[in-house]
């Protein structure tokens, strides 16, 4: 792996319901971990979206975090590094 990529893993997340458990709440939390939120399942209390490898164990140490799978890894560039479109 270079220094120009990162691993990320999309993941599915099942968050704890019932009195005190606010769902926004519990999704800025993740935010704050930084969790790039794709799809919320409010009825469920399900939340799909993509992270930095690196973090997995800080989102699953999460008191808010029931249940967490991840679905798919693989490698990006940093933004600093991606290729830029030809600017005419």
């Amino acid at each position: 792996m270079s220094d120009q990529e990162i691993e990320r893993s999309d993941v599915i997340i099942v968050l704890h319901t019932g009195p005190g458990h606010d769902l926004a709440s519990q999704v800025n939390g993740l935010k704050a971990i930084g969790l790039q939120v794709g799809n919320i399942d409010a009825d469920n209390a399900v939340v799909e979206g993509t992270i930095k490898s690196a973090k997995l164990p800080a989102l699953a140490k999460l008191p808010s975090v029931k249940y967490r799978r991840i679905v798919f890894n693989y490698m990006t560039e940093t933004p600093e590094t991606a290729p830029q479109p030809n600017s005419r």
